[in-house]
């Protein structure tokens, strides 16, 4: 059960003794008229022979006792609904601004409305309205402690609530899923194009073969004098393609104060520098800031908070998701919308080429002939919001971004980066639970090499790995989401992805990698990323049930 389905649940069907640890003749509640994470309402019953009765009436001991059973009646609920947990028990820690107005007699019936407004760990505070006919008779804060070797009530996460992708294989997430699951890449060389002076491997997008989905999309406010479409650049128009398209179904207002923006990008608008660069809708030197296209795309849904950029080199798309968990857990916001691209330009490719990481051939991630990376060019969002999981939910666990300082371009020969990243995201998440390790995998010689070390190190060379470079190339601030939404979508489908282009073990340490897709029944998944200057972020994944359960610890 999602929160959604609480709105039509019937509540009449719930014996309210199930739901509490106290038990007759010290039940304070006699029926549950509504109850989700936010929001419960008791309704009670009051009778001669309860004990907190004197002379015909209630005291306020007894109302102090009904809204801790309220409260009671709310974990309960959640417990043995949504978690399928035994009854929790709690304890009274505060009561706040306690105010009693009246005191109801013998044979009236008095509803109780609890609203939730904070948790800290087992801590559950609580604001509490007692009325009689309609009329307030007691108001006040409540302050719960749960006993920490039973289930917490709420058990919130961090849940994908929605995600696309767009890419030359689609422009949406089961397109682009099944034409990977089919070994289809959009990897192809260009002899001639940015005027550079060597070919490379890429997986470039076709501006006009989007025409037809821009046509259709007109902004919901147009803040800062945005209209439309016009004056914006590729790099803006594909992550605002992605999102409408993700939020699609949603029901969610990307306008609405409760949601956040968070832009994932290494260049953003650097192509606006090249000369010959085209219209962009104001001055280069200003729009290839990466703050004024973040705010573009928020302000083409009528958002008016101040949009979020991360821009950490090649970890940006993962270092992204990790902010907006950390958003979601602080009570910022409600929802946060994650959406990440980079479009390759001729800045881009010749510096790559400077480094002579580029391949003029399809990238081998892992693989002993591998000879370097391929770019590629998507744009991906993801959307989390701070709920109770239903059992196929997809679930944001833990993140961690450690940076060992190792080089300016090249990664720790030891993946001290990366290692130490990997174990802070794992916690006590056993590596046997894992379906697969989604890794960096850029084909380079030393990235593949550092990964297989760190992997190794952390006790995961036995679960199977996979690399998606081979399919879209190097998609730099698009490359954390899409690879995280493409390993969702492989387990919901029961399987791990192959390695396009992996034929033979290159790397020192050994790792379980195979070209072809491999079934799992497993519902869990790790996603690693490194980057330029030492820098390395890893996550770990896994479904609603498997949260629940306790499968984090």
């Amino acid at each position: 059960m999602t929160e959604d389905d609480l709105k039509t649940f019937d509540f009449t069907s719930v014996d309210i003794k199930d739901l509490l640890p106290q038990q007759e003749p010290f039940v304070m509640i006699s029926s549950l008229l509504s109850c989700s994470y936010q929001r419960t309402v008791t309704r009670f019953l009051i009778q001669k022979d309860n004990v907190f009765v004197e002379d015909g009436k209630l005291v306020s001991e007894g109302l102090v006792e009904n809204i801790a059973q309220t409260c009671a009646a709310r974990i309960g609920f959640i417990n043995k609904y949504l978690l399928h947990k035994p009854v929790s028990v709690g304890y009274v820690c505060a009561l706040k601004d306690f105010k009693v107005f009246g005191t109801p007699s013998v044979g009236e019936t008095i509803e109780t409305e609890i609203n939730l407004k904070g948790e800290f760990g087992t801590m559950l505070m609580v604001d509490a309205e007692i009325k009689s006919d309609g009329n307030m008779i007691a108001e006040g804060s409540m302050v719960i402690a749960l006993d920490e070797t039973k289930p917490v009530g709420g058990h919130k996460a961090v849940v994908k609530v929605s995600d696309n992708i767009i890419s030359p294989l689609g422009t949406t997430t089961d397109e682009n899923y099944a034409k990977v699951k089919a070994g289809e890449s959009a990897l192809r060389l260009y002899e001639s194009s940015k005027d550079l002076p060597e070919p490379f491997f890429a997986s470039l997008m076709d501006e006009e073969s989007l025409a037809d989905e821009y046509a259709g999309m007109d902004s919901s406010a147009g803040i800062g004098g945005q209209t439309g479409l016009d004056g914006l650049t590729r790099f803006e128009k594909r992550m605002i393609l992605s999102v409408s398209k993700a939020l699609k179904g949603t029901g969610i207002d990307p306008a609405s104060d409760d949601v956040l923006f968070v832009i994932s990008s290494t260049k953003g608008n650097v192509e606006l520098l090249d000369s010959g660069a085209g219209p962009c809708g104001g001055d280069p030197a200003e729009r290839e800031r990466l703050g004024n296209s973040a705010e573009k795309v928020a302000g083409f849904f009528g958002n008016k908070n101040t949009p979020l950029v991360v821009s950490n080199a090649c970890i940006s798309g993962l270092c992204a998701q990790i902010v907006a968990m950390r958003q979601l857990k602080a009570g910022k916001y409600r929802t946060v919308i994650v959406t990440g691209s980079d479009v390759q330009s001729r800045f881009i490719i010749s510096g790559f080429q400077s480094f002579k990481a580029l391949s003029q051939e399809a990238c081998r991630p892992f693989d002993a002939h591998r000879k370097g990376l391929n770019l590629g060019e998507a744009a991906a969002t993801i959307i989390f919001q701070y709920k109770i999981p239903g059992p196929e939910d997809w679930v944001l666990v833990r993140g961690a971004i450690r940076n060992d300082a190792n080089h300016i371009s090249g990664p720790s020969r030891t993946g001290e980066g990366s290692f130490r990243a990997i174990k802070a995201a794992l916690g006590e998440v056993k590596p046997e639970s894992l379906a697969l390790v989604s890794v960096h995998g850029t084909s380079t010689a030393y990235n593949d090499e550092m990964e297989s070390i760190a992997l190794t190190r952390a006790g995961l060379q036995n679960v199977p790995v996979n690399s998606l470079k081979g399919y879209f190339g190097h998609t730099m601030g698009a490359a954390g989401i899409l690879e995280a939404i493409l390993s969702m979508a492989s387990i919901d489908d029961g399987t791990v992805l192959g390695t396009r282009g992996y034929s033979e073990c290159g790397v020192s340490c050994p790792l379980d990698i195979s070209p072809e897709p491999r079934k799992t029944t497993k519902r869990a998944f790790a996603k690693l990323l490194s980057g330029f200057g030492g820098c390395n972020a890893a996550a770990i994944f896994m479904k609603g049930d498997l949260f629940l359960e306790g499968g984090e610890r």
